[in-house]
């Protein structure tokens, strides 16, 4: 699955940066490399909200027994500057809530992937209070 293919890891934003001074151009400094999503993996997502916007039955329980969803929440967290991935992942999400008994499933499983985002990153992604 191209979500989270080995070779993913490899699609990075140099982290080098360039001056141009006087005609001549110099490199500063090597700062470190960031990630990218890519459009690939986008538009991967951007199908999977579709599949959950159809609201069909066979497909969210399809949806619940792959992994896809947990990944597709993995990976907004780990681009937290890509507003795309979370527009879609928000989509997704509030579609899943409002969508009342019919989508108990979905939400019950959003809501344990969740609190397992929370145990997994010491208490980050999970929601407010004071835990009691």
């Amino acid at each position: 699955l191209l979500l989270s293919h080995r070779n993913t890891q490899s699609w990075v934003l140099s982290g080098t940066q360039y001056t141009h001074h006087n005609n001549t151009t110099s490199q500063q400094q090597q700062q470190p490399s960031i990630p990218l999503l890519g459009t690939s993996r986008l538009r991967i997502l951007r199908l999977i909200e579709s599949l959950v916007l159809l609201g069909d039955p066979l497909v969210d329980a399809a949806l619940q027994k792959s992994d896809v969803l947990r990944k597709a929440l993995e990976l907004f967290w780990q681009f937290e500057w890509c507003s795309m991935l979370h527009q879609t992942i928000a989509n997704l999400l509030v579609h899943v809530f409002e969508g009342g008994k019919d989508r108990a499933g979905l939400q019950n499983y959003f809501l344990a992937a969740g609190n397992n985002n929370g145990q997994e990153n010491g208490g980050g992604g999970g929601g407010g209070g004071d835990g009691g």
